[in-house]
C-alpha cells in the first residue's frame, strides 16, 4: 500500500506543477506579450490536451521527444487537419521554450523536431452573391418589422444583427473582431471602425456601402439610450458584450431565415468580402490590408480566386473570339 501510495501522491504533484507551470506561462508570459484572450485561451487549450496526453506519472522534465510524437500520431488519428496539428505544436513549443528561458528545463523535447505534415491547398469557402443579397433582405425585413414594434429591446436587436451582418460583408472584420468593438471605436463621420486584429495590430475597417452607413448611425442614436453603461458596441440581454458563439447563431438564424440551404458562418461573409473584391479587380495589397492580414503570404490564399476569374473573363474575351 505504501508504494501505491507514493505513486499517487508522485502523480498527483507532477499534475500540480504542469497546471502551475502552465498558468505562469498563458496567465503571465503571454499576457505579458499582450496576446489577445482568444490567443490565450487557445494555446491553454492545446498544452491541457498535451498535458492529458502525457502520462501522469511523468514530471515535466521527463517528458521526451517520443511523447510528442506519439501526441501527434493521436491527433492525426483524430482526424484534426495538419494546420491544427501544427498550431499545437507551436502551442508546445513555445511553452517549452519558455521553461527552458526561465531556467525551469535545461532542455526542450520539441529541439531540433521535425514532423512533416501534408499541406493540402485549402480553397476559401463563399457564400454566393445570391445568397448575400438574400441574407442582408432577410435582416433588413426582420429590422423594418421589428422595427414598428412597440418593445424597444426587440426594436435594438434587430437593429443589432441587421447592422452586423451588413458590417460582417462590407468591412471583413472578423467575428472576434466585431464582437470587440467599443462604442468608441466607432467614427459615424468618417464611416470607419477601429478594429483591434491579430497580436492587437490596429486598423481601419471602412463602412463604404451607404446603407450600411446609414444603418450604423440610426443604430449608435438607438444604442446610446439602451444599456448606457456598457462600454460594448454590441451587447446581449445582460448588457455585456456579445460572445463569438452568439453572433455565430445570429448569422445561423438569419440564413435559415433567408432560404439559405448550407450552413453560413460569419467567417466564410469574411472570405465572400475578400473574394468579391478581388473578382472586381482590387489589388491583392489592398485586400492584404482590408482583412488586415500582417504578412502577404496570407492573403495569397485568395489568389485562386483572381486566377479563376481572370480565366472566365479570357475565355469570354480572348482575341480570337471577335476575328
Amino acid at each position: 500500500m505504501g508504494i501505491r501510495s507514493d505513486i499517487r501522491q508522485a502523480r498527483t504533484e507532477h499534475r500540480q506543477v504542469w497546471r502551475r507551470r502552465l498558468a505562469q506561462f498563458c496567465d503571465g508570459w503571454l499576457r505579458a506579450t499582450n496576446r489577445s484572450q482568444s490567443t490565450v485561451r487557445a494555446y491553454r487549450t492545446d498544452l491541457v490536451q498535451f498535458m492529458r496526453h502525457v502520462p501522469a506519472s511523468r514530471s515535466l522534465s521527463e517528458v521526451e521527444r517520443g511523447d510528442v510524437e506519439s501526441w501527434v500520431r493521436e491527433l492525426q488519428r483524430g482526424e484534426y487537419e495538419a494546420a491544427s496539428i501544427r498550431r499545437k505544436l507551436a502551442s508546445a513549443r513555445a511553452f517549452f521554450g519558455y521553461l527552458v528561458e526561465s531556467h525551469v528545463l535545461r532542455r526542450s523535447p520539441l529541439r531540433d523536431l521535425r514532423i512533416p505534415l501534408a499541406q493540402p491547398r485549402r480553397l476559401t469557402r463563399v457564400v454566393t452573391r445570391g445568397d448575400v443579397r438574400s441574407l442582408v433582405k432577410a435582416t433588413d425585413r426582420q429590422n423594418n418589422r421589428k422595427g414598428r414594434a412597440s418593445g424597444e429591446w426587440q426594436r435594438y436587436v434587430a437593429l443589432r444583427d441587421a447592422l452586423m451582418v451588413r458590417l460582417l460583408i462590407v468591412t471583413g472584420v472578423r467575428v472576434g473582431e466585431l464582437v470587440a468593438l467599443r462604442l468608441d471605436d466607432v467614427r459615424i463621420a468618417e464611416r470607419t471602425l477601429l478594429v483591434q486584429g491579430k497580436g492587437n495590430r490596429e486598423r481601419l475597417a471602412y463602412v463604404a456601402d451607404l446603407v450600411t452607413a446609414d444603418t450604423l448611425g440610426r443604430y449608435m442614436r438607438l444604442r446610446s439610450v439602451s444599456w448606457p453603461d456598457s462600454p460594448a458596441m454590441f451587447v446581449g440581454t445582460d448588457g455585456q458584450a456579445l460572445s463569438t458563439d452568439g453572433v455565430r447563431a445570429i448569422v445561423a438564424s438569419a440564413a435559415k431565415a433567408a432560404g439559405i440551404a448550407r450552413r453560413v458562418t460569419p467567417h466564410m461573409l469574411r472570405h465572400t468580402a475578400a473574394t468579391t473584391l478581388l473578382e472586381n479587380g482590387a489589388d491583392l495589397r489592398i485586400v492584404q490590408e482590408f482583412l488586415g492580414h500582417n504578412s502577404i503570404r496570407s492573403t495569397e490564399r485568395y489568389t485562386h480566386v483572381a486566377r479563376r476569374h481572370l480565366f472566365r473573363v479570357l475565355r469570354s474575351k480572348h482575341p480570337l473570339r471577335y476575328i
